[in-house]
């Protein structure tokens, strides 16, 4: 049996940067972070594989762990696996919850079945963001998830935010395509946080998503007026706070008063100079 923790990212920045097909091409700055699912790997006698949610009822529509569990079966001719995930990461926040929980099964059948390192196109196969969770750490991502690029970040203090709601990525991609969002120059803010100056954080997806769920922008407000350097991550709703300084950061959350619906979680990056 191998368990092993599937982090949360976040988007420090992120471009839209063309389309192909029916996807979007991307350019953006991830970092892992201390939030995670716990996923369990226990090889079979048999060729089944089953997969289970601890507090969680219902099975996903599309179950991204599922999915790479028989990819890497078929690929690498292993048995099967019982796999038990440990869900912790909120889901529809961009946070990408089913693709780390799909790197951490990777990770475990890695380990459980002495695979070695995962072909990367098996991992790009299944989500954009799961070769870059399989990896951890910080990067620079570009196109669909095949180009990632390790970088070293200082470490940053996050205050993630949840509003209420969550928001579809699909329709939050469609509505891009006809509303468009800002850009910025991710080597000036990696260059920024490098020297531990006060970032401005982008994505060009806060438009769209902000307006699916309004109350993305009265999240952005609340942490603004804490203080805080402020982004949305992935496709929304999540926004996180930011801060060098554990102190600082401490400080600046007690200037937050919740409204009702709005949950805030403490975490970290991963990443350090």
């Amino acid at each position: 049996m191998q368990s092993v923790f599937a982090r949360a990212k976040v988007n420090l920045a992120l471009n839209v940067i063309g389309r192909e097909g029916p996807k979007h091409s991307l350019d953006g700055l991830y970092a892992c972070c201390a939030l995670g699912d716990t996923v369990t790997v226990s090889a079979r006698k048999d060729q089944e594989i089953r997969v289970a949610y601890e507090g969680r009822k219902s099975p996903y529509d599309r179950d991204t762990s599922y999915t790479m569990a028989c990819l890497l079966q078929k690929s690498y001719r292993t048995n099967g696996a019982d796999i038990m995930i440990c869900k912790r990461i909120p889901e529809k926040r961009g946070l990408g919850g089913s693709s780390a929980d799909a790197a951490g099964v990777a990770r475990a059948f890695e380990a459980e079945f002495g695979l070695g390192g995962i072909d990367p196109l098996t991992l790009l196969s299944v989500g954009s963001d799961v070769p870059f969770q399989y990896a951890g750490g910080c990067a620079r991502v570009r196109g669909q998830g095949e180009d990632v690029n390790a970088l070293s970040l200082p470490r940053l203090y996050l205050a993630l935010l949840l509003p209420p709601k969550g928001v579809s990525t699909a329709e939050c991609f469609a509505l891009y395509d006809r509303v468009g969002g800002e850009s910025g120059d991710i080597d000036a803010l990696a260059a920024t946080l490098r020297q531990k100056k006060t970032p401005v954080f982008f994505n060009a997806l806060e438009r769209a998503a902000t307006m699916l769920v309004p109350e993305i922008g009265e999240g952005r407000k609340m942490l603004e007026d804490a203080g805080f350097a402020c982004g949305m991550t992935g496709s929304g709703s999540a926004l996180f706070g930011a801060e060098y300084d554990e102190n600082t950061f401490r400080e600046k959350l007690t200037r937050i008063i919740l409204p009702k619906g709005f949950t805030i979680t403490e975490t970290m990056t991963e990443a350090e100079l």
